[in-house]
């Protein structure tokens, strides 16, 4: 009788906590509060903002700056809003979308009204009808819940091709590689002058030179790529 009650006044209950730890890790929007599934990732390196919000601060309210440093960001970039995702697609920005298309790596689809990539075709999909509905009161609630748990490009969907036709976008690229062919244009003349120089401070002034024209030609790139609208 003694060894039952010990076995009962020792027994413990199992509680199942997983679930509660998992949902507690879970990244959540600094605007709405709630569990994200899809971020709206920017330029400037803040990630911490949900699709549906970012729709509807870009495209309602017209508002493209980034919530937590309020620096503009002309486009943002919405993916899954795991760490591992976030990490592998940090580099998007480094380049126009059009040379990741070249090299194969990604294939975004762009939404123009909403200023985003998406790496997610129904993702992409859902959006486009929320953002097409222009007579949607502005105060609406938008779920736009994920659809799809199946990466961008996987599905056998011929996905609808907006962003070859941006022109800001193609414009973005001319000035890309002008100002990349005016640099190597400036750097044989000066290679040429640096080798004939007779004198060392002759030398010094050709690099100088070059060191100078090259910083302005990039300060004026990265102001046109990162110039508002």
């Amino acid at each position: 009788m003694a060894a039952q009650d010990d076995a009962g006044t020792t027994s413990h209950v199992v509680v199942d906590i997983q679930e509660e730890e998992e949902e507690e890790a879970a990244p959540k929007c600094t605007v709405c509060t709630e569990p994200m599934e899809w971020v709206a990732m920017c330029p400037c390196g803040h990630h911490e903002v949900c699709a549906a919000c970012a729709a509807r601060i870009r495209f309602f309210q017209g508002d493209r700056r980034c919530c937590i440093c309020r620096s503009h960001c002309h486009t943002v970039f919405v993916t899954k809003a795991t760490t591992t995702v976030i990490a592998s697609h940090q580099e998007f920005f480094l380049f126009p979308p059009s040379l990741w298309r070249a090299i194969d790596q990604l294939e975004p689809w762009y939404l123009p009204g909403m200023g985003a990539y998406f790496d997610d075709l129904c993702q992409y999909q859902e959006m486009s009808k929320v953002c097409a509905n222009l007579s949607v009161d502005k105060s609406v609630c938008l779920d736009v819940g994920a659809r799809s748990q199946q990466p961008a490009g996987s599905l056998n969907v011929a996905p609808p091709q907006p962003a070859d036709d941006d022109p800001e976008e193609c414009s973005c690229v001319v000035t890309f590689f002008f100002s990349l062919a005016i640099n190597l244009a400036f750097f044989t003349f000066f290679a040429v002058v640096f080798v004939v120089a007779e004198h060392p401070y002759q030398k010094v002034l050709a690099v100088l030179a070059f060191v100078v024209i090259s910083s302005a030609i990039t300060v004026y790139t990265w102001h046109e790529f990162n110039s508002p609208p």
